[in-house]
């Protein structure tokens, strides 16, 4: 995934290029089964982590097979703090 890989290696205007290419999938998931929102919070990209937000704000939650929303993704600096979200029955 060209996206992943430009946020592993930090290359911020790559992924800037990619980000502005109106069709890009930001579900997709790499190998790792990471979206390219987990994959910069694990490298602790920030700025492309919030690149990635300004694009799409719902990038940090995380839903199960049936869409139902689990967590999402809160971060401050570089910390990522997840919250929870239990559906009820």
């Amino acid at each position: 995934m060209p996206l992943h890989i430009a946020i592993e290696n930090q290359h911020h205007t790559i992924i800037s290029l990619l980000l502005s290419h109106p069709a890009l999938n930001l579900t997709v998931r790499d190998k790792a089964g990471a979206t390219p929102f987990s994959a910069a919070m694990t490298v602790k990209n920030i700025r492309a982590a919030q690149a990635i937000l300004d694009r799409e704000p719902t990038a940090a939650e995380q839903v199960s097979n049936n869409n139902q929303l689990i967590a999402v993704c809160i971060y401050t600096s570089w910390q990522c703090r997840v919250k929870i979200h239990h559906s009820v029955a």
